[in-house]
């Protein structure tokens, strides 16, 4: 039976190098209009791979995933409540419980612009908004304010690509930017069967954003 004599401290080195390896080699690929697609395939497994290595002991992927992100990776806007998103959940189930959450929303989505690149920093931190979302006489929320934060969004990114293989949008990728941020109203007005009053701000995620 093999006997691994290493040190705690030789054990670390040794997985950072590994997945040190693993990153090089993914950022080396090369090939056409759909490398982009697999790179961020590949990435998201590696994010997993890490968030296995801190919890493992939790046995849901998501969670894993949520945790690593929020509590070990260099992002300030994970927690950050997405106001699009927010605004298309609730224009799918009007209520007039949503009065107050919608003008919240609509005042703060008026002034963003329609044509240049909006920062992930635009949108409210989650302690900021939550008591905006109402809930029912039990306490639970209607709409679980969590569920709009850009960690859960992330990982909603990651299914998508990884489990269903859809595409990212070219036209998304306009802007010479690392961090995500939302491609506005009126480049998404022009996409084939688009309209400035239907379209809305759509989050992309550049893959040198990945890469960190």
């Amino acid at each position: 039976m093999y006997e691994d004599n290493r040190s705690l401290d030789q054990k670390l080195k040794d997985y950072f190098s590994s997945m040190t390896r693993i990153q090089n080699s993914i950022n080396s690929l090369n090939g056409n209009t759909l490398v982009e697609n697999h790179k961020s395939t590949l990435l998201y497994n590696l994010i997993d791979l890490l968030s296995l290595g801190v919890y493992g002991h939790t046995p849901r992927n998501g969670v894993r995933f949520r945790n690593f992100i929020n509590n070990y990776c260099d992002w300030d806007d994970s927690l950050r409540v997405s106001l699009p998103q927010v605004y298309l959940a609730v224009k799918q189930r009007p209520n007039k419980a949503f009065n107050e959450l919608m003008d919240y929303v609509h005042n703060n989505l008026s002034e963003w612009s329609l044509s240049s690149p909006i920062k992930l920093e635009k949108d409210p931190y989650l302690d900021s908004v939550e008591c905006l979302f109402p809930k029912k006489d039990n306490e639970n929320y209607i709409l679980n304010p969590k569920s709009f934060t850009h960690c859960n969004l992330l990982w909603k990114s990651r299914n998508s690509i990884t489990h269903e293989m859809r595409p990212i949008s070219e036209a998304w990728n306009l802007f010479d930017m690392v961090s995500p941020y939302y491609v506005p109203k009126a480049i998404n007005a022009i996409l084939p069967e688009g309209n400035l009053q239907q379209a809305h701000s759509q989050i992309y995620y550049p893959i040198g954003f990945l890469k960190k």
